[in-house]
């Protein structure tokens, strides 16, 4: 439920933040290809890393959500870099709520979560590994372990979603 103030709702937070307790299960691993953000979809690969679930777009690899975690770089860089690169040790959500930004659609509490796996020209700003409300056909795959938490999107798209059950280990 969104905070109000003074007849004001305020904004859920960031994409990537953790957003409830007590039960969040956070596993980092190294990455592997293409840099990721935080708020993004994962997959687990065979060799014990992380890639981003774009690269496989097979459901039975999805392990979970980059979390918004305290960065130890192995480059002190600017501090406002918001992604992870290949080799980076990537936080990643496997169960428990976390903020996403919901590119298409309007959550509904408990309603399905689905990923992007390929892009649509009628939704110019929703990229491959994003979350959705709602289906777009063979461009979107259910997340059978993902639920909207509530009906509640704000101003910038991020609403909370909750992972249910661990897919993968």
């Amino acid at each position: 439920m969104p905070g109000t103030a003074i007849g004001k709702t305020l904004d859920i937070g960031f994409a990537g933040t953790v957003s409830r307790n007590p039960h969040p299960i956070i596993t980092a691993r190294a990455l592997r290809g293409a840099p990721v953000v935080f708020g993004q979809a994962m997959a687990l690969n065979p060799d014990n890393t992380y890639s981003a679930f774009e690269d496989t777009g097979d459901m039975d690899m999805f392990v979970g959500i980059v979390a918004r975690q305290i960065r130890q770089p192995a480059l002190f860089r600017d501090q406002t870099h918001i992604q992870f690169d290949e080799g980076d040790s990537v936080p990643v959500l496997s169960h428990g709520a976390v903020t996403v930004v919901c590119q298409n659609g309007t959550p509904t509490a408990g309603g399905p979560a689905y990923i992007r796996i390929a892009l649509n020209a009628a939704f110019p700003n929703a990229v491959v590994g994003g979350f959705e409300a709602a289906a777009d056909g063979a461009n979107t795959l259910e997340a059978p372990n993902a639920r909207w938490t509530t009906g509640y999107k704000d101003s910038n798209n991020v609403a909370e979603l909750t992972l249910l059950t661990r897919a993968n280990p």
